[in-house]
Formats: structure tokens, C-alpha cells, sequence
């Protein structure tokens, strides 16, 4: 009765443990396409503020300031106020780097959902193998409650085994072929008895073999995370390098003049 249970189980763990990693290889291609497509580190114009040329130091002070919902303003109206030139031009640029700071708000927050959703699908897989350890933990109480029952039925096919010998050897009559059948027959049922405890025993190995690749491949899918955000990192550092040396080479063509 057992076996089917644990075949579903295992089975069930399986199908999550593979739909979980095509899940996680899913969003880590659609994260790196994020990245790859976020327009704050593509070629813009710079514009001049009262505070000197701003970039991306400017934009996360701002962020942290005053919050997504009034950057564009704060930064229109500084450079409004301490802008020298007021061509149409410049104008236009400035409408263009409020349009891309937008789009960086909306970029950030889709990285910060699929970060959140990766978490979410850790956690739900670490519930995931708590309960199958719940459940090996009750299936190895109950083997343990069956030999126990089945050591005790063994002791008293024992006892009555040597009574019966004892008996037949007092007696010393002509019942010796029934004797000797008799004998046979509880011999064949402790060894039927012994042969179930040991399928029992093979089961529970197996069982322990399960739970110790359970436990492997859960530590395999923390590595496979920490690789994923390790290597997001280093992508967003590396764009973030190349958008200041574009910001540099524009702010020293702009110091240059035309």
C-alpha cells in the first residue's frame, strides 16, 4: 500500500524539480534581454543642470530623494532654472532624457519582479522538500512499527516452533512425517517473514538514497541562483561602465563646443 505513495511522491518531486528549472532558465534569458535592451546605457545627449553635468550618480541621488513618481519634474525644473541656453534644441534633449529615465524606472522594476519571483519559486521548492521529508519520516515510523510487530510475531512462531518440537519429541510417536511437516511449514514462514524484512529494508535504503539526491539537487538549484544573480551583476556593471564612457566622450565633445 505503501509503494504506490511513495512512486507518486517521487514522481511528483521530480516533475517540479525539472518545470522549476525550466522556469529558472526561462527568466534568467528574459532577464539578460532586459538588460541588453535597457536604453540608460545606449548613446544620448547630456544636459547641463545647476549642479554640473549629471548622469547616472544624479539619477540614483534623485531616486532616492524624491522617488520615481516626481524625478522627471525635479530634474526639469533644475534644469530649466539653470539652464543658459534656451534653444529649442536643448529643449528637445531634455524632453528626450526625461523619456529614457522613465524607461529606466519601468526596466528596474521588471528586474526587481523577476528577482522576486525567482525567490518566491526557491522558497515554494524548499516547502516542496520539507514535506517529502515529512513524509520519509513517517514512512520509516511505520516500517519501524512493522518490524516491530513482525520480530514480535516471529518470537512467538519461535516459542511455538520449540513447544511443538518438545512436545513431538516426548510423545515419541508414530506423528514424526507430521512433525517433520509441520517443521517445514514454520520454517517456510520464517523464511518468508525474513525475506519481507529484508524487501523492507531495501525499500528504506532506497528511500534514504532518494532523500540524499533530493538534498543534492536542492543545493544545486542555490548554486544555479547565486550563479544567475552573480552574472546579473556583472552585466549591469559592465553596461553601467560603457554608459560612462559614452557620458564622457559626449561631455567632452560638449566642453569642446562645436
Amino acid at each position: 500500500m505503501l509503494r504506490p505513495l511513495i512512486r507518486a511522491s517521487i514522481f511528483i518531486s521530480s516533475s517540479s524539480l525539472m518545470l522549476l528549472l525550466i522556469m529558472l532558465m526561462v527568466e534568467a534569458s528574459i532577464v539578460t534581454l532586459a538588460f541588453t535592451s535597457i536604453p540608460m546605457f545606449h548613446h544620448r545627449p547630456m544636459t547641463q543642470c545647476g549642479y554640473g553635468y549629471y548622469g547616472m550618480e544624479s539619477h540614483w541621488t534623485c531616486r532616492r530623494n524624491v522617488g520615481m513618481s516626481s524625478l522627471s519634474l525635479a530634474f526639469s525644473s533644475t534644469c530649466l532654472s539653470s539652464s543658459s541656453s534656451s534653444s529649442s534644441g536643448e529643449e528637445d534633449r531634455q524632453l528626450e532624457d526625461r523619456q529614457m529615465q522613465e524607461q529606466q524606472y519601468e526596466y528596474i522594476a521588471k528586474l526587481e519582479g523577476v528577482a522576486q519571483s525567482l525567490n518566491k519559486q526557491v522558497l515554494e521548492k524548499d516547502e516542496l522538500i520539507s514535506m517529502l521529508r515529512d513524509e520519509l519520516t513517517d514512512l520509516g515510523r511505520q516500517y519501524s512499527n512493522e518490524r516491530r510487530l513482525r520480530d514480535e510475531e516471529s518470537s512467538k512462531l519461535l516459542k511455538v516452533r520449540e513447544e511443538m518440537t518438545r512436545q513431538l519429541i516426548a510423545t515419541r510417536t508414530d506423528a514424526t512425517k507430521e512433525q517433520t511437516k509441520i517443521r517445514g511449514e514454520l520454517e517456510d514462514m520464517i523464511l518468508r517473514r525474513e525475506g519481507e524484512v529484508r524487501d523492507l529494508q531495501q525499500e528504506v535504503f532506497q528511500l534514504e538514497q532518494q532523500m540524499y539526491q533530493f538534498q543534492a539537487e536542492r543545493g544545486n538549484l542555490r548554486s544555479m541562483f547565486k550563479i544567475l544573480l552573480r552574472l546579473l551583476f556583472q552585466k549591469f556593471t559592465n553596461a553601467i561602465g560603457k554608459g560612462k564612457k559614452r557620458l564622457g566622450r559626449r561631455l567632452s565633445k560638449l566642453r569642446r563646443g562645436p
